[in-house]
């Protein structure tokens, strides 16, 4: 009985009216050493199992959650017993503490009445599948190029100052170089910071898809943990991976929800939502 008590990973009490009355004083022993192990059993090893009716319960116990296995909550006491030895999340078991004092001093007859029923517990836990829409950076660009956007899609000022175009403009020159060079259209994910474009894309080289968006001569790179370094660096990295995330979707035969920025669903089929 020591080695039990000593080495079990579990201990059940069988609550009933015989368990408390034993004569033989043995049931409390067992309780008795077990509870002085553990006295708010944190470690969840003591198992107070309901199995009849049992008017009086120690004072000592009535804290623990118990599991109700009398007759017609068998199949429920049981599924949750087996739940616990298979190390399966549980709710921590609701305890009330202190008393409804009423008007006069008098302790309330609705505490007295707690006092001697079963502990509540909160809802029964449960195993759940959780899915995520947010893709892993399996590796980051080495670089982030930089490069003034070309002058000729800048707008001369009277001061001879030149006033910076909208993406929309860029947009459309990246568009008709494309075309002219008879290439597959493709929008490249960039950002514009200052008067220069920002993007991962390579802006030294002749062939770059960005090339007619900017003076590939002055164009420059850095690595990218360099960016990242930075706070107002890092959400233009941030926006560009977006960016990034939204070509690679449309590619895959997903559309953008415009209205709910970086969501994306399967297109319809036969007029299905």
């Amino acid at each position: 009985m020591n080695a039990g008590l000593e080495t079990s990973r579990l201990f059940a009490l069988l609550l009933s009216p015989s368990y408390f009355g034993s004569k033989s004083g043995w049931t409390d022993a067992e309780w008795h050493a077990i509870l002085h192990t553990d006295p708010d059993n944190r470690r969840g090893r003591i198992l107070p199992i309901l199995i009849a009716d049992c008017p009086k319960i120690p004072s000592l116990l009535r804290h623990l959650r118990i599991i109700d296995m009398r007759e017609a909550r068998y199949e429920e006491g049981l599924r949750e017993l087996l739940s616990i030895l298979r190390d399966e999340p549980q709710p921590s078991a609701t305890i009330y503490k202190g008393q409804l004092i009423l008007a006069g001093r008098r302790v309330a007859r609705a505490t007295l009445v707690a006092e001697r029923a079963v502990v509540a517990a909160e809802p029964a836990a449960a195993m759940e599948s959780l899915s995520c829409n947010l893709l892993a950076i399996e590796r980051l660009p080495s670089f982030v190029y930089t490069a003034p956007i070309a002058k000729l899609l800048r707008t001369p000022r009277l001061d001879g100052t030149y006033a910076l175009p909208p993406k929309a403009v860029v947009k459309q020159a990246i568009r008709d170089s494309q075309e002219q060079a008879d290439r597959k259209p493709f929008m490249p994910a960039f950002r514009i910071v200052g008067e220069e474009i920002v993007s991962f894309h390579d802006l030294e080289t002749g062939d770059s898809v960005l090339g007619a968006g900017v003076e590939r001569d002055q164009a420059g790179r850095d690595r990218t943990e360099e960016w990242l370094s930075d706070p107002d660096d890092r959400k233009v990295i941030t926006s560009l991976f977006n960016m990034a995330v939204s070509r690679h979707a449309h590619r895959q035969g997903l559309k953008e929800d415009h209205e709910k920025q970086h969501r994306f669903f399967f297109p319809p089929k036969d007029g299905n939502p």
